[in-house]
């Protein structure tokens, strides 16, 4: 295990507020509510959430860390529902969890490029801004945004953008301060070698319809295009070139498991370990805080594996958000 922490003033942070907050309780229990919509797309790939609060009155609610989680999947699948297990077992812990669908893309091209699943994103964020109260979260304070594999990949984008707005030049309205930003094996450079092996390697799709795919999520027609010209729009989707030093602080959770035959790229099973080193690289050239670790675990596992790396995620949000 590869443990990074970079930045200044980082404290050894033990779990009593953990344990504080669930004494004497011997089941922690959840409040969950399903199927709310953030915005009027109903059908398709709706623009829903649920959302996981901590039980107890509503003073506990209102004094939780927010969390917005995105789904992996590679862009093109998944669902809101895939990590309930992770909402339920940080909402345990005291913070407030909403897992959120988003528009998605086709493998091959068409559906949704990378800008429409961004917008999605920011209309949930304006959502929880406008009805706060009603949904019993905290007020006026910031949040923290995460996801794992391509939710990871979504939520570094759009917690850089706020920090870093030019380079996607979107014009999101960012109405919560994100805080801290959390990435489960999320790709941060999707224009490297080691990328595009381990991409090769884990999907197989073929060499046409990659082209097509990332033509299409980069903003493309996808249509046949010439890769260099899909290499430079992807180059600005990469979170690891959009790191600036007001970057947010950054939990940064990867995996490692094995070398992709006939190369030297280490790999999860789909994404290259090159994405960790690029990512956390670019956070300590820049001088912005991150807490990261590299896991021998396959592609988003570490969590699930091991119980005691989800205490120490809250813990990093909590301290993140100056929350405690």
């Amino acid at each position: 295990m590869d443990t990074k922490m970079i930045g200044t003033g980082l404290l050894s942070l033990g779990l009593a507020g953990f344990a504080a907050w669930n004494l004497g309780a011997a089941e922690p229990r959840v409040d969950v509510r399903t199927s709310l919509f953030y915005g009027p797309r109903r059908t398709g790939n709706a623009q829903s959430f649920d959302l996981y609060l901590p039980s107890g009155s509503s003073e506990i609610q209102k004094s939780a860390p927010f969390f917005l989680f995105l789904h992996g999947g590679a862009w093109s699948a998944g669902g809101r529902g895939h990590d309930a297990w992770l909402m339920r077992r940080m909402a345990e812990r005291g913070l407030a969890c909403a897992s959120m669908d988003y528009a998605l893309s086709r493998v091959g091209g068409g559906g949704a490029s990378f800008d429409d699943m961004l917008r999605d994103i920011d209309t949930m964020v304006s959502h929880v801004a406008s009805e706060r109260r009603r949904l019993g979260i905290a007020e006026q304070r910031p949040i923290a945004v995460g996801g794992s594999s391509a939710g990871g990949h979504l939520a570094l984008l759009y917690a850089y953008d706020e920090a870093n707005p030019s380079v996607l030049g979107l014009g999101l309205r960012h109405e919560i301060h994100v805080g801290c930003v959390v990435s489960d094996c999320g790709p941060t450079d999707l224009v490297s070698r080691e990328f595009e092996i381990a991409g090769k390697a884990g999907f197989k799709s073929g060499e046409a319809e990659r082209t097509k795919w990332f033509s299409s999520l980069s903003g493309g027609a996808a249509e046949a295009e010439d890769r260099e010209v899909i290499r430079r729009r992807l180059a600005k989707y990469s979170p690891a070139a959009l790191v600036c030093r007001n970057t947010p602080p950054t939990v940064a959770i990867y995996c490692s498991t094995h070398t992709v035959r006939g190369t030297s790229v280490k790999t999860d099973g789909i994404v290259a370990e090159q994405n960790y080193h690029a990512l956390t690289n670019a956070l300590s050239a820049s001088g912005a805080e991150c807490f990261a670790k590299l896991m021998h675990h396959p592609h988003c596992q570490a969590l699930a594996r091991e119980p005691s790396l989800v205490d120490w995620l809250c813990e990093r949000i909590r301290h993140t958000l100056k929350i405690h």
